[in-house]
């Protein structure tokens, strides 16, 4: 409400128009989801290989992120897009200024690794940012190669190439992040036209199921789980799933000679052991907990 308020009804991005032409176009929705998927995985690998290459370098924290600048810097000279939020590059794929050429087709698919690069180097350094952002330019600029290429193998029943970096945003965020429906629903806000819903969640289901059998943490999870901390997607937790035996063992314990008698066990445990109201009896009269 505060948004549509302060800045209008205007979807941000200048979407394209679109409409199922044939359901022949739907093998091709199926093409673009499982290259989403595949991108979306490389992202989420990328950052966290970079992550562990900063951290193997025996310098001060200041001078990683001094390294990692300087890394970005030069690959920004020769790709200035990955620069910022690249939300103007976006722009422009998404109102197709640029000719549907195969040479078009690498360099949106350049500007999709050299983002992933560049965000690796952002946040494997130690800076800070998000991934959103990125998702969607890495989205957009390999959907937009996906379409151009198809636009050149299939004239006849593809789209303008906008549509397909559209839904190649949703795609790759879903695959990135497993947040499918969030992506299902925002692309649908952005192009308040309901024709697109169905090659959107094709894809997008299909890039998600494809990142989550190639590996089960996201791009926000692993993060977690390489701290020890694991989440399960169960309704209902299941300890023994989200806890390490390291959280639960106990490293100082009590001993006793093995010629001690029961009483003197008993006497032990008595004093050392847990309280009282945590005693139970065991069959046979002896006392566990």
């Amino acid at each position: 409400m505060i948004s549509r308020t302060f800045l209008g009804p205007e979807p941000p991005f200048a979407v394209p128009a679109y409409s199922l032409h044939s359901p022949l176009e739907l093998p091709l929705y199926l093409g673009l989801g499982l290259g989403a998927a595949l991108v979306g995985f490389a992202e989420t690998s990328r950052l966290y290989r970079l992550e562990d290459f900063f951290e193997l370098l025996r310098i001060p924290v200041p001078a990683k992120a001094a390294v990692g600048g300087l890394l970005l810097g030069s690959l920004a000279l020769v790709v200035p897009q990955v620069l910022g939020t690249g939300y103007e590059t976006v722009d422009q794929i998404l109102a197709g200024e640029f000719s549907p050429t195969l040479e078009v087709a690498g360099f949106f698919l350049g500007l999709s690794l050299a983002k992933v690069m560049a965000l690796a180097l952002t946040l494997g350094s130690g800076g800070s940012g998000g991934v959103f952002a990125p998702s969607l330019f890495v989205g957009a600029a390999f959907g937009g190669a996906f379409g151009v290429a198809m636009n050149t193998l299939f004239p006849g029943i593809t789209v303008p190439y906008p549509v397909y970096a559209l839904v190649g945003m949703a795609a790759v965020f879903s695959a990135a992040s497993r947040a499918t429906l969030s992506s299902i629903v925002m692309l649908f806000e952005m192009t308040r036209n309901y024709e697109i819903i169905l090659p959107l969640m094709f894809a997008c289901v299909v890039a998600d199921i494809v990142a989550w059998s190639i590996s089960k943490e996201t791009i926000y999870t692993l993060k977690l789980s390489r701290r020890g901390i694991r989440l399960s997607p169960e309704m209902e937790i299941n300890r023994l799933r989200v806890h390490i035996v390291g959280d639960a063992m106990r490293r100082s314990v009590e001993v006793v000679p093995e010629d001690a008698t029961m009483a003197e066990v008993q006497e032990k445990m008595t004093q050392t052991g847990p309280p009282a109201s945590q005693w139970r009896t065991m069959p046979g009269g002896s006392w566990g907990s």
